[in-house]
């Protein structure tokens, strides 16, 4: 699948520039799960998601209505960027929608609200992530698709300073938009697997 077909976008679009908020890496070894790290995290995804998406066919419906309050998982996704899981407990997902409403408004010159954000999220963690992309192993609860798999570990050396942040989003969001042949590789037998690099 194509990036134009995958959040229903034309290609290309303008980006917004650097991320929003500063995101440094964790020294080697060291996690960063700090509220303050995570919620920047959150932030930055939902703004390149928010990027990703101008010129998508949808979106102007998407900003029109209220949040669905059976979608608030698709919105929790597009947050973290990630199909399935994302081991942080007790995440602002509220304020990260509020902080990157404010910073949008700012950057675009032109207001939305946290709610109208969130409600394209919904549509964007929808579209980007598919029921098959969010199959779990039974037992062990990890990632059985080849897509949930590469974001859980793209993330993992985000968190241990291996990769930047922004590149974690950028590999995640390719791997997620490619063809559907090419993300369906028969799972691991215990939804282990590694982040493929193409390399």
């Amino acid at each position: 699948m194509s990036e134009s077909n995958a959040l229903g976008a034309k290609a290309p679009v303008t980006p917004l520039g650097e991320p929003p908020v500063i995101e440094t890496p964790a020294p080697p070894g060291h996690p960063m799960l700090t509220p303050q790290h995570v919620s920047n995290l959150m932030h930055n995804n939902i703004a390149f998601l928010w990027n990703k998406t101008r010129g998508a066919p949808w979106r102007e419906a998407a900003l029109e209505r209220a949040p669905e309050a059976g979608a608030e998982e698709h919105a929790i996704r597009a947050a973290h960027l990630r199909p399935v899981g994302h081991e942080v407990e007790g995440a602002d997902h509220h304020g990260a929608y509020r902080r990157a409403a404010e910073s949008i408004s700012h950057r675009e010159g032109k207001q939305h609200t946290a709610d109208q954000v969130r409600s394209v999220m919904q549509e964007a963690g929808r579209r980007l992530f598919p029921d098959e992309h969010r199959a779990t192993h039974p037992k062990t609860g990890e990632p059985t698709h080849p897509v949930g798999r590469y974001a859980r570990d793209a993330w993992n050396a985000a968190r241990y300073g291996l990769v930047m942040p922004a590149v974690a989003r950028q590999l995640i969001y390719q791997r997620a938009t490619q063809p559907a042949a090419q993300n369906n590789a028969a799972p691991s037998d215990t939804g282990g697997g590694t982040m493929e690099t193409g390399q």
